[in-house]
């Protein structure tokens, strides 16, 4: 019964979205609850973490956030702080993309994480920037290490490990990467832990980009894979995940009550909008 209603929030109300969407003004940033989204395409995404490396001046968070990301931020203030505070901001889910494009906030495009780690580990090949990985767990990790060597072998791995470590251990991880010379960290250890942990280390982690990459380790290693292009295209990609990790269908109700608060929200607006 569950499976049902999540498939028909899939199908039906998710791209209702693209029905209804408002012609708005673009801008530099959207934001939706509380969190700024930048309105950047995947080249320019990738062109600003050049430049953040370039100025190697201290660390960057580069945040990816979909509509599960949101609705934790809705309920959750230190994280929703932290991507406050994050160098950029990027819509990772074709839910979040056309929630955004309803409510008059569009951004260019989606930039999905998985391809995101992808660009920049190619570019880290070519520049010569050491990457650190960290996340998921030893099989996952070194898998996606491996894979990514094998596409790039230019690629410089300045370490990596597991995603599973407690709070003794942390100071100890923080010292690693900083002392491996990484200028690229992906963090794998899902939302919102790995933001909140990169925000928290973030004055000793030296200066280094760090990308919350999520489970792009499990697809990247070839764990789980990916939706195919169609799945994404229909805003199921969620769905395809979920019929290989049922666990997560408690998870995923929060699409439900994400989609529920998207139309509240456009209500909202339309209200404020007639009282004006």
């Amino acid at each position: 019964m569950l499976s049902g209603i999540l498939f028909f929030a899939g199908v039906t109300v998710i791209p209702l979205f693209r029905m209804c969407l408002m012609t708005g003004i673009r801008t530099q940033h959207s934001e939706l609850w509380g969190v700024r989204i930048d309105n950047v395409s995947m080249d320019y995404a990738v062109a600003k973490v050049r430049s953040m490396i370039d100025s190697g001046s201290r660390a960057h968070l580069v945040a990816t956030v979909n509509a599960l990301a949101l609705m934790q931020a809705r309920r959750d203030a230190e994280y929703r702080n932290v991507l406050r505070r994050s160098t950029m901001t990027l819509a990772d889910g074709t839910g979040l993309v056309w929630a955004l494009r309803f409510l008059g906030s569009p951004v260019q495009e989606r930039v999905a994480g998985i391809d995101f780690m992808a660009r920049i580990a190619r570019l880290a090949a070519a520049e010569g920037w050491p990457v650190f990985f960290l996340g998921g767990t030893d099989a996952v990790v070194s898998g996606a290490v491996r894979k990514l060597k094998e596409r790039h072998p230019d690629l410089i791995v300045a370490g990596y490990r597991n995603g599973y470590f407690t709070e003794s251990e942390c100071e100890g991880i923080v010292s690693s990467i900083r002392n491996s010379g990484a200028r690229v960290v992906f963090a794998g250890m899902g939302i919102p832990r790995q933001e909140i942990w990169i925000d928290r280390f973030s004055e000793d982690l030296g200066p280094v980009v760090a990308v919350g990459v999520g489970g792009s380790f499990d697809v990247t290693s070839g764990m789980l894979s990916r939706a195919p292009e169609t799945w994404q295209r229909l805003g199921l990609e969620w769905l395809y995940r979920l019929i290989q990790e049922p666990w997560r269908w408690k998870r995923d109700i929060d699409l439900l009550l994400f989609c529920l608060h998207v139309f509240i929200s456009r209500l909202t607006q339309n209200h404020t909008g007639e009282d004006g």
